[in-house]
Order: C-alpha cells, then sequence, then structure tokens
C-alpha cells in the first residue's frame, strides 16, 4: 500500500541511443520524491503513459476577476502599504462585456487613497483612469511560462550534479526558486478584495498576486498568485505600474473642482525671468533670480458682465479669449504629479529646493492661491503649491507660460470692429506736412468710391474693396506700452500718417502711425489710436493705412474693346 511519487524535469533533447534506428532519445531529469539522489530518464514515451492533462487543466490567467468588482486594492511595498478603496456602491447591473479590440467603456468608479500623512479625512481623491489601467492589466494578466519555477530548481540541480560532498544539496530545497526568482522578497504583493454576485448577498473574495524578480533585458516578471506555489513568468508590463511608486503617484491628478463662474477676480503677481547669461559669482542661477531678479508686475483681472477687464495696473477692457481658458484651467487645477508635502510652513531648504522663496507667480483666485516656485529639474514643468495646503507638485509648462503673461498681453487685440449694418463711407488721410492731405468717399446711392483733396478721380473697385477688407476689423500684433510718456521714440509725437474712418452711422476711429519696426510677418510700424497706448500693426496695416492720393489712381490709363478697333495710326 506503499506510494512513490517520481519526479521529472522538463525534456532536453540528446542522451544516449536506443531503439531500432539507433536514434537520440529525448531525456529529462527525475528523481523520488523526498530523495537528494537526481538520475536521468527517457521520455520518449511518456506522452502515451501521461497524457498531458495539466496545462489543458491550469489557467493561463494569474487572477481571474472583472474589474467592477474589486471594492478595494492594497498594493504591499517595501517602502509600505498603498491602500484603494472604491467609495462608489455595486451597481445592480454588471458592466458588459467589452468586445475584443474595442476600448474600455469610462470608469465609473470612485477610488479614494488612504492619506499616508493621517489626514483626518482618511482618504483623498485617487486617480480612477491609473487604478483602472492597473485593474485591467491585472485581470488580463496571463503566464507566458507556468513552470518557471521548476525550471529554475532543474536548472541548479543540473549545475550542481557532481558535487557529491553535499550531504543535503541546496538545489534540493523548494526554497530555491523563490530565492532565485526574487519571490523570497517579493517587489510587490497585491491584495484585491471582491465582491461578486447578487447585491443583497455578495460573495466577498480575496485574489493576491505576488511579484519576484523582474527582467529587464527580456521584458519579464516572475509572479505566483492567490497562495499557489507554482511560479508564473509573465510579460513586464505591471512593473512600471506598481514596482517602486509612491502613494502620491495615485493621487488624483484634479486638485480643485470650482465653478469657473464662481471666480470674479484673477490677481497674478508675476516676476521677470532674468536675462540669459546673467550669473553673479558663488550662485546658481536660481539664486540669481532671488539676488536680482525684478519683480515684474502685479495684474488683476476683473469679470463684468459685459467680460473681462483688466484694473491694475491699468483700466482697460481685457481679451476674455485670453482670460475665461485661464480662469477655466484654475477652477479645475490639474497637476502633472505630486512631489511630496512641505508641512504647515515649509523649511529654508524646502523654499529654495522648490523656489518658494521667491515665487515666479502667484495667482489668487476665490479662497485658493496658487504658488508656482521655480522648474523641475528634469522631466519638464514647475513645483507648486496651493497656499492653504502642504502638499507640492508640479504643473505643466503651458499654464505657467498662461500665468506669467504680462498685463500688455491681456489688451485685446482689435482696434475697431465695423458692424455689417453700419458700413464705412469715408477714409480720410492725413500726411505729413509736405504732403497734401485726401479723403475717399463712398458716393451716395452707389457702391462706387472717388477720390476727394488734391484731384477728384474714381477709385478702381478692386482697391477700394482690399482696403475696406483690411479696415473692417483691423488688429494690433502687439501693444508695446500702456502708456507713453514720450511718444518720440515710437515716432508718434508727428505721426507718419493719420488714418480717420467713418461709418454710415457717423462712428469715426482713427489710426496714427509712427516708426517702422520688425514684426513676425516683416516690416510693421508703431502705431496708437486716442488713449495713450503703444502698439504695433503687421505690414498689412500698415501698407493700407499709410497711403497717398496717387496710390488711389487707375492704373489702366487707356480702356478699349478690341473687337471696336478699325486701325491704328501714328
Amino acid at each position: 500500500g506503499s506510494t512513490l511519487t517520481l519526479e521529472i524535469g522538463p525534456t532536453q533533447v540528446g542522451g544516449e541511443k536506443g531503439g531500432d534506428k539507433g536514434e537520440t532519445r529525448p531525456r529529462a531529469v527525475a528523481r523520488l520524491a523526498g530523495q537528494s539522489r537526481y538520475f536521468e530518464v527517457a521520455t520518449d514515451k511518456f506522452n502515451d503513459l501521461f497524457p498531458n492533462v495539466l496545462d489543458t487543466l491550469r489557467d493561463a490567467q494569474l487572477v481571474r476577476f472583472r474589474p467592477e468588482e474589486v471594492r478595494s486594492l492594497t498594493i504591499d511595498l517595501p517602502t509600505g502599504p498603498i491602500t484603494l478603496t472604491n467609495a462608489k456602491p455595486r451597481a445592480r447591473e454588471a458592466t458588459p462585456e467589452t468586445p475584443p479590440g474595442m476600448p474600455p467603456p469610462p470608469s465609473t468608479a470612485d477610488w479614494r487613497l488612504s492619506d499616508p500623512k493621517g489626514d483626518p479625512k482618511g482618504e483623498l481623491k485617487a486617480d480612477n483612469a491609473a487604478v483602472d489601467r492597473l485593474l485591467t492589466t491585472l485581470s488580463t494578466l496571463a503566464t507566458l511560462e507556468r513552470d518557471a519555477g521548476l525550471r529554475v530548481q532543474v536548472g541548479a540541480a543540473i549545475g550542481a550534479i557532481g558535487i557529491p560532498s553535499l550531504a543535503t544539496p541546496w538545489f534540493a530545497s523548494p526554497r530555491v526558486p523563490g530565492e532565485l526568482l526574487g519571490l523570497d522578497k517579493p517587489a510587490a504583493t497585491l491584495t484585491l478584495q471582491i465582491e461578486e454576485g447578487p447585491l443583497e448577498s455578495p460573495r466577498k473574495q480575496t485574489r493576491t498576486l505576488v511579484l519576484g524578480r523582474h527582467r529587464a533585458e527580456a521584458g519579464k516578471l516572475y509572479a505566483t498568485s492567490n497562495g499557489f506555489p507554482r511560479i508564473n513568468e509573465v510579460g513586464d508590463e505591471l512593473v512600471a505600474q506598481v514596482v517602486g511608486k509612491k502613494a502620491l503617484d495615485f493621487r488624483g491628478k484634479k486638485l480643485l473642482d470650482l465653478s469657473p463662474e464662481s471666480l470674479a477676480t484673477l490677481r497674478i503677481e508675476r516676476r521677470d525671468l532674468p536675462a540669459p547669461g546673467l550669473h553673479l559669482i558663488g550662485l546658481t542661477p536660481w539664486e540669481v533670480v532671488l539676488a536680482v531678479a525684478p519683480s515684474g508686475e502685479m495684474l488683476t483681472l476683473e469679470r463684468t458682465p459685459s467680460g473681462w477687464n483688466l484694473t491694475a495696473p491699468v483700466k482697460t477692457a481685457a481679451d476674455g479669449l485670453l482670460v475665461s481658458p485661464l480662469a477655466r484651467r484654475l477652477a479645475a487645477l490639474e497637476v502633472v504629479t505630486f512631489v511630496g508635502s512641505v508641512g504647515d510652513k515649509a523649511t529654508p531648504a524646502e523654499e529654495i529646493r522648490f523656489g518658494f522663496a521667491a515665487p515666479m507667480v502667484q495667482a489668487t483666485f476665490g479662497t485658493e492661491t496658487l504658488v508656482v516656485g521655480r522648474p523641475r529639474e528634469t522631466g519638464g514643468g514647475w513645483y507648486a503649491r496651493l497656499a492653504n495646503r502642504s502638499e507640492v507638485f508640479v504643473v505643466s509648462n503651458d499654464l505657467v507660460e498662461q500665468l506669467r503673461r504680462d498685463s500688455l498681453g491681456y489688451r485685446p487685440g482689435d482696434l475697431w470692429t465695423v458692424a455689417a449694418d453700419d458700413p464705412l463711407v469715408e477714409f480720410a488721410f492725413t500726411r505729413s506736412k509736405d504732403e497734401p492731405g485726401f479723403r475717399l468717399v463712398r458716393k451716395k446711392d452707389a457702391d462706387a468710391w472717388e477720390v476727394v483733396g488734391p484731384f477728384t478721380v474714381p477709385v478702381p473697385p478692386a482697391v477700394i474693396d482690399a482696403l475696406t477688407k483690411t479696415l473692417t476689423a483691423p488688429r494690433a500684433s502687439r501693444f508695446v506700452t500702456h502708456a507713453a510718456k514720450d511718444l518720440q521714440p515710437f515716432g508718434l509725437a508727428t505721426p507718419r500718417t493719420t488714418l480717420t474712418v467713418k461709418t454710415k452711422s457717423g462712428k469715426t476711429f482713427t489710426l496714427r502711425l509712427g516708426a517702422e519696426t520688425q514684426t513676425e510677418g516683416g516690416a510693421g510700424r508703431y502705431a496708437k489710436l486716442d488713449d495713450a497706448s503703444v502698439f504695433e500693426v503687421e505690414p498689412t496695416l500698415a501698407r493700407a493705412a499709410d497711403r497717398t492720393a496717387l496710390d488711389f489712381l487707375d492704373r489702366n490709363l487707356l480702356r478699349l474693346n478690341p473687337a471696336t478697333l478699325t486701325g491704328l495710326s501714328e
């Protein structure tokens, strides 16, 4: 009634010759269970004696579950545990399976992260997308090699054969595979608490996955699941999602969820960057900022029923197409990543490290103040924090660029706009004192225009159409100053050209052109309206406004119908 167990390793090619034709027979290393003596056996008849039913019965999927059934996930790392809990109750209707090749539907989970700093509330919003990606990876994780542990143990045995002095060889220990494959000191252990079945009487299950050594060069990872001793070789997609992570890596990236309409005022204090190449002996570039960089400016933007206004440093209309997107981004502030915490008050070392001693930007909106310090050393983005919170995080470069826009950048580029039902009827050009002025006037009850000034002639339709198109809604390319104390440097003390346009209802707009300046589109000009601000205009607008009466003459001196010609004579 005794039982003997023969343990057989993987089949290997080569060995003794046998059979009728003397061919090489496959072989394998084997031993009797509990014995330390290893020997070889021929395996060419094994398929007949032992049908390969284990591989058929074994589940290739390591942890079988549906992501929507997971109620909590704990990731035990060498640095400590990370606990995630789904705060949303289970839905009565099960989520349908996603068809192959189709993206999964949007998550309906509400994952919460246990606060590693011991927040009294006990939990923080987690990054739903990151948790969903992790659960999807886990639920589809399949083994590439089911008997990685046995393969390692047999390999160790073969390497140690011929060392008879070992009474109890090291490779005979059942701990060998786990030690060699990193499962004795796991890189991570994942525990999932699952609820399945009816809502009224759910079945609670636990799934576990232990991650061992990562073979980065081969893109493989060793793992065991649900307490089974079998060691599996799987793909390494879990490494980037789990190994080496901190609790903050699973923190929700959306930090604020305010209504943009609730932000009535934006106050932004910005610091200018130092000039390129500016350094002081013994100081790092950022310490130069602290030492010599000017404070920049403070600007205030206020929402009104008609749109946004700039109220400081000057009072004028603001470009709503620039302010509204910024207000929306601040109201729903999202971070690139979390870095850590500075406690209730940052230490001097932390102030220097993150640049909070002399912030590049401070933006106050509602009850919040966003403090932006210095650029992150690698990976892009800027260190930042909310003034009433301890977390330090990274915000994107483009958000900081929006916040660092100066007050001139918020001035609307539209100089004026002519309504379709109030068309232009007159252009009055005043040139320098050496050139006579003139007007272009639309004839009553007609679309024809004529020059009135040194001479009176019709204006060619193509010429007046191009001018009207340009001057119906002209734009400034860039504002230079809110209020110029001296117009001489801009050539506007005595303008080169003053153009006044008049609409049918009597509205007038006056544009003054000064000295030439280089813009992105080429040679433009400094210009101003009736207020004290100075701006640049693009070449197209500069050429349209800087005209003489001769420019509006018809360049065709003679118009004849060739069909009516009967002859030519000198």
